[in-house]
């Protein structure tokens, strides 16, 4: 007997009841960039990064609807899959590893419910949400637009990575403390543990804040109004870079070289990761000038004020839309600063670390100035 084939269905078509959160909307985006040196390595890559990518066009925003599931189960162990309606898979919950016509995997054909939701949950996690650019950018903004609609009605269920068990400086703190940020208490999540899966007896989804590469207007707004800040850094300059961790992906093999241009040019280094999220939010909310190799730790951009001019530095070959529509989106500046591979990486060449001209850097800097 073949294996039988995962039905996978998109949550439009599955919900029992829907509630909008967001209408639809036609937004016609402009070119934030103002430097880029793509082309320098790849004249193809620079063309569709020209074309594609930086130049102004009509996008068309889907709406966002919260949507209420039957017969819902979630399972940790395959990327918090869900399951509805008899078995169908939620589309949105799928991850990339398992395309259209992926053969059921045995973790859900074994598993049997061990345990069961009872009160209206939200299903948040997702595939990705333990990456910092996924939660914020993706997945924050569901449970924020769904609270802002009914403050207090619901639950949310995001994996237990976030309990505080772990030391002082834990990969959590930050996620957990991105929740009670949105006064979300510890009583109203949804803790979800490997090893098991969860029937949830009244579950609800929220469809996608991106569309057509762009962030919801309402959700990132949502996001900016939904949070207060009574804390002050005492930062000397609102021109801030950060500083990426040791161990992340794509380092900077000249970083003394590259520190020198920033603080030349009057930015301040701030270590971001370091930061309680209160204090990341406020450092993104002060800063109208920002540096960072493009990666998660530029999410805060969603906090970042009206005219935000943005440098980002990162390898010849890396391609990215997710940070230049939240630049887009603040009605931003961009110069996108591209240097070779230095130490490849094999398996992800876009991880690889690389280097950056100086003298390109000044360029791009340059461009913004006012």
């Amino acid at each position: 007997m073949a294996p039988p084939i995962l039905n996978r269905q998109k949550l439009d078509s599955l919900g029992a009841e829907r509630i909008r959160l967001a209408k639809s909307a036609s937004i016609l985006t402009v070119n934030a960039t103002r430097y880029n040196n793509i082309g320098e390595f790849d004249a193809a890559f620079g063309l569709h990064y020209e074309r594609d990518l930086y130049a102004a066009r009509q996008a068309q925003i889907r709406p966002i609807d919260l949507v209420k599931l039957e017969d819902s189960i979630i399972y940790p162990d395959v990327d918090y899959v869900v399951t509805a309606n008899g078995g169908i898979a939620v589309d949105e919950q799928m991850p990339p590893w398992m395309p259209a016509g992926t053969v059921t995997p045995d973790a859900m054909l074994a598993a049997e419910p061990s345990e069961e939701i009872t009160p209206e949950t939200v299903i948040i996690a997702r595939f990705g949400v333990g990456t910092w650019g996924h939660w914020l950018g993706e997945l924050l903004p569901k449970l924020v637009m769904v609270e802002a609609a009914f403050p207090g009605r619901f639950h949310y269920a995001v994996p237990a990575e976030y309990l505080n068990k772990g030391p002082e400086h834990d990969p959590w703190k930050t996620f957990r403390q991105s929740l009670a940020a949105y006064g979300i208490a510890n009583d109203r999540v949804a803790w979800l543990r490997t090893g098991r899966s969860y029937r949830l007896r009244n579950a609800w989804a929220v469809t996608p804040v991106w569309s057509d590469h762009l962030l919801h207007p309402r959700a990132a707004e949502a996001m900016r109004c939904g949070i207060k800040i009574h804390t002050d850094l005492g930062l000397e300059t609102n021109k801030i870079a950060l500083l990426r961790q040791s161990n992340a992906a794509r380092s900077l093999t000249n970083a003394t070289e590259i520190d020198a241009v920033l603080q030349k040019n009057g930015f301040s280094m701030q270590d971001i990761a370091a930061l309680d999220f209160i204090d990341q939010v406020a450092v993104f909310r002060r800063a109208d000038g920002l540096f960072s190799t493009l990666g998660s730790g530029l999410t805060g951009l969603i906090y970042s004020p009206t005219g935000v001019r943005v440098t980002s530095v990162a390898p010849s070959l890396f391609g990215d839309r997710f940070f230049y529509a939240m630049i887009q989106d603040r009605q931003g500046l961009y110069a996108d600063v591209r240097g070779p591979i230095v130490d490849r990486n094999e398996a992800i060449p876009h991880r690889s670390s690389f280097s950056i001209d100086p003298e390109r850097l000044q360029l791009g800097l340059d461009s913004l100035a006012p």
